[in-house]
């Protein structure tokens, strides 16, 4: 659309962003700042990440820092037909027309440029959600202490109605919660 190309590299495979403005509070994600290339068309863009994961001796950026991972320049990845997965519904909507037709039109796209589309079924996200509340929620202490810093906003509430819910005794949110939540949405 814009006529740039870039890639945005894994965090500890290169020299980190000098200047860059660090987060504000605890990372757990690792959503680092972290900087690539940018070219005019992907031959150039990856000229450039073999020449810089290539270079040897004094130029390694691993030598001045013992974080980077001494990865090499993988030529028969580069030659393997790349996969795509694709699937159309995550089990709890179903997509509009238009979102099913803009995929099917970029699998044929994909597939006629020589790649290769996957059709996969996602994981149920049901128990994906079930599983992210229980990790981020795990220890109240530790999310009370950070949001007492916050502003309240109301984009929080539904953060606070979580917490509150998580309190709650298992076979509470069992018997009452979640049928009452069925209720109110069609997740099933």
């Amino acid at each position: 659309c814009c006529g740039i190309y870039s890639m945005k590299p894994t965090i500890g495979r290169h020299m980190p962003c000098e200047g860059s403005t660090p987060t504000a509070g605890p990372d757990p994600a690792r959503m680092e700042p972290i900087s690539g290339f940018m070219a005019s068309s992907p031959k150039t863009l990856e000229y450039a990440w073999r020449t810089y994961y290539n270079l040897e001796g004094r130029d390694n950026a691993c030598r001045l820092d013992p974080l980077i991972a001494p990865v090499k320049f993988s030529e028969e990845k580069l030659q393997k037909k790349v996969r795509v997965g694709v699937f159309f519904s995550e089990g709890l909507y179903e997509p509009v027309p238009g979102v099913k037709r803009a995929v099917e039109e970029a699998v044929q796209i994909l597939t006629n440029n020589g790649y290769e589309a996957v059709h996969f079924q996602p994981p149920n996200m049901q128990e994906v959600l079930r599983l992210f509340n229980g990790i981020i929620c795990a220890d109240m202490s530790y999310l009370d202490y950070f949001m007492k810093y916050d502003i309240y906003s109301s984009a929080m509430r539904g953060v606070e109605m979580t917490k509150t819910l998580m309190n709650l005794p298992g076979i509470v949110r069992k018997w009452m919660v979640n049928p009452i939540l069925r209720c109110l949405s069609n997740i099933p």
